[in-house]
């Protein structure tokens, strides 16, 4: 092992030592139990499939009214509320981390 991934590894043991990172991965597997993942790639194809239409001009408010349901059922639902929040903290924590080494090459 070189000591990249050495310091990697040192790195990677100290996030999952975080608080935040600790609260992240208990919501994301509450999350997973709770088969929410399938709603969020529905959503997405929704997205997709608005997105297509609209550049036709073909957008069924039907579709449109299911897309906006999902999106009210995933913003407030606590669980995600809560995981996206520990999500955007872990991921500042990251960026910090990257700066920080960046800033002192």
């Amino acid at each position: 092992m070189n000591k990249a991934e050495q310091l990697a590894i040192q790195i990677n043991r100290l996030l999952l030592e975080d608080p935040n990172v600790i609260s992240y991965k208990e919501y994301e597997n509450k999350i997973q139990s709770l088969n929410v993942k399938g709603l969020e790639e529905e959503v997405k194809l929704l997205q997709k499939m608005i997105s297509s239409q609209r550049n036709k001009g073909t957008v069924s408010d039907e579709m449109m009214q299911d897309y906006e349901n999902k999106i009210q059922i995933l913003k407030n639902h606590p669980l995600i509320v809560n995981y996206l929040y520990e999500k955007e903290e872990v991921n500042k924590i990251i960026q910090e981390i990257i700066t920080i080494i960046q800033n002192n090459l």
